[in-house]
């Protein structure tokens, strides 16, 4: 089995859009937890997403760790742009 190592600043880009389509934009970090709490909802709800960690700052979201697949690691960065809860 071969791990591939999730690029922060990969999936940083990669989400990108998610301050400008899922959630509402305001100033400052007042959907953070939101945000926070749907990631967490995501990351939970998928086993071969236990090696991931989440970190939410000014409503962006920065994905570290690991995933085996590249497909896993795709539909996990189209799950937290679109908002999908699961």
């Amino acid at each position: 089995m071969t791990h591939r190592v999730v690029s922060p600043l990969a999936l940083l880009l990669a989400i990108a859009f998610l301050t400008t389509s899922a959630y509402p934009q305001r100033k400052g970090s007042r959907y953070d937890p939101e945000i926070r709490s749907a990631v967490a909802n995501i990351l939970k709800s998928h086993s071969e997403l236990r090696n991931v960690k989440s970190a939410v700052d000014d409503n962006v979201v920065t994905l570290t760790g690991y995933v085996e697949l590249d497909s896993t690691r795709e539909d996990l960065i189209n799950r937290i742009k679109h908002g999908a809860s699961g």
